[in-house]
């Protein structure tokens, strides 16, 4: 997929410290415009001007920052689709980005050589919460379970990372939390978990009904 790299706008979300994590990399994601009429637009069949979000971090995100960033890869977008499905940045629509982000997924799975979305998703996921935390995983997570809705096994790692973070009352609305981990449960085919884990969602109903 030919893509123009240039950045046009940029989106920076400020993080909060988790206390009991150390050296957790803070991120910002880059809207890129592109026009209906460009190469990636024609490929995507896209209605009309659109942008696509990308993801940096680390070194990355200290270039971008300094203007010495020379170009943003598939890896960037790859993580920006998952980080920022959700996002509503100022002034941009996002409906395109929307329609068309499964679209693009599958072209990264091919790129990425994963065998499916679901161990793409997945795989990603874990290495976004190495890298950033778990407040940032689940936002790739829940994604995933919208894009990839059939999967168990990205709903049971979404559940993981909210209560993770509901346990450690890190989450920014407890109330609306716990509703989407209680539905999220709900909705996990027990048959497609590795058995060594349903252990965990039996405890995570419990501190439902506790808390």
């Amino acid at each position: 997929m030919a893509i123009d790299y240039r950045v046009l706008w940029t989106d920076s979300y400020s993080k909060k410290t988790l206390q009991k994590l150390v050296n957790l990399k803070e991120y910002s994601i880059i809207w890129k415009q592109f026009s209906q009429n460009s190469g990636l637009g024609e490929i995507l069949e896209a209605s009309e001007d659109f942008a696509l979000p990308y993801f940096v971090d680390g070194a990355d995100k200290k270039k971008f920052e300094e203007f010495s960033l020379d170009s943003l890869s598939e890896i960037h977008l790859l993580r920006g689709i998952l980080v920022g499905y959700f996002d509503q940045p100022p002034i941009l629509d996002t409906h395109i980005f929307k329609l068309k982000s499964k679209t693009i997924l599958m072209d990264l799975q091919k790129h990425f050589a994963f065998d499916t979305m679901e161990n793409l998703i997945l795989n990603i996921s874990a290495y976004i919460r190495n890298e950033n935390g778990d407040d940032t995983s689940f936002q790739a997570l829940l994604a995933g379970s919208e894009i990839c809705p059939e999967s168990s096994k990205i709903k049971f790692d979404c559940c993981t990372d909210l209560y993770n973070l509901l346990a450690r009352d890190q989450f920014h609305d407890k109330g609306w939390g716990k509703k989407k981990l209680g539905d999220l449960l709900q909705q996990i085919e027990i048959s497609e978990i590795n058995t060594e884990f349903i252990s965990q969602i039996d405890r995570y109903r419990e501190w439902l009904e506790q808390n």
